[in-house]
C-alpha cells in the first residue's frame, strides 16, 4: 500500500491526518507493507557554508533579542516537514518505507510499478498520470459549495473540476464526515465510487491532559475555562 502525504504534508492537520491513518493501517494489518511516498528529492548530506552559518547566526540572535525568526526556504520548509511526518509514524510503524520523488505530479504512475504497490491511498487530486493500481481519493469537504461567497468563480470552477477528476477516476474516496460524503451524493451526483466516511475520532496527546499553571497565569485565568477551536 502506498500512502500518499503531496499536498496534506503542507499543513499540520494534514501531517497528523497521514500519521493516524498509518497509525490505524499498520494496526489492522500489522504484516502489510506500508510505503510513505513524499514529494521533493532525497534530502543530500548537509554541507557547511558561510551562507548557511550567518543564516544560523543571525536567526539566533533575533531569537535572543525576541525579534521575529527568519523565514525558511520552501525547500528547507518541506525537508522539515518531510523529517517530522517521516520521524512520527516511523515511531508506530517501524518497518514503514520511504519513497522520496513521488508527488502527485512526479509519475506515480512509475513509481506504483516500481514498488509493485496494490493501491495507493489519500490522493487529494488525480495523479498525472494516473497510476494502474487501486486509487483511494481524499476529499476533506465542500466548503466551496456551502459558503460559495467566499470564493471567486474560477476558484469555485477550478474546485469542482479537480474533486470531479478525483472522484471519477478512484476506486473508493474517504472523507472526515458524513455530511461530506451527504454532499459528495448532492453537488456530484451519480456514478460514484465506494464512499467511507471517516468516524470523527480526535487524537489527544497525553501531554495536553497534564496540569501547566503557567499557561493559566499568562492568561490571567483564575477559574474553569472552555476553548474554542477555529473549526
Amino acid at each position: 500500500m502506498g500512502l500518499c502525504s503531496d499536498v496534506l504534508i503542507g499543513w499540520a492537520g494534514g501531517r497528523d491526518l497521514v500519521v493516524m491513518t498509518a497509525t490505524a493501517m499498520h494496526a489492522a494489518e500489522p504484516h502489510s507493507r506500508l510505503c510513505l511516498l513524499v514529494p521533493g528529492a532525497e534530502p543530500a548530506e548537509p554541507k557547511f557554508t558561510w551562507k548557511r552559518f550567518r543564516y544560523a547566526v543571525k536567526d539566533a540572535l533575533k531569537a535572543v533579542i525576541g525579534r521575529p525568526r527568519l523565514k525558511n526556504s520552501p525547500e528547507a520548509t518541506l525537508i522539515l516537514a518531510r523529517s517530522e511526518l517521516i520521524s512520527r509514524i516511523r515511531a508506530n510503524v517501524p518497518g514503514l518505507e520511504v519513497r522520496y520523488c513521488a508527488g502527485l505530479d512526479d509519475d506515480l504512475k512509475q513509481t506504483a510499478a516500481d514498488l509493485r504497490l496494490d493501491a495507493i491511498y489519500l490522493a487529494m487530486r488525480l495523479p498525472t498520470p494516473r497510476p494502474h493500481c487501486a486509487l483511494i481519493g481524499y476529499v476533506p469537504d465542500y466548503q466551496h459549495r456551502q459558503l460559495p461567497h467566499l470564493f471567486s468563480a474560477k476558484e469555485l470552477a477550478l474546485r469542482d473540476e479537480i474533486s470531479g477528476m478525483l472522484i471519477d477516476s478512484s476506486d473508493a474516496v474517504v472523507m472526515n464526515a458524513r455530511v461530506v460524503a451527504e454532499d459528495m451524493r448532492r453537488f456530484k451526483g451519480e456514478p460514484l465510487p465506494g464512499l467511507h466516511a471517516l468516524p470523527f475520532a480526535p487524537n489527544l496527546d497525553q501531554e495536553w491532559l497534564q496540569p501547566r499553571p503557567w499557561l493559566l497565569s499568562a492568561y490571567e485565568i483564575a477559574g474553569p475555562y472552555f476553548i474554542v477551536c477555529n473549526q
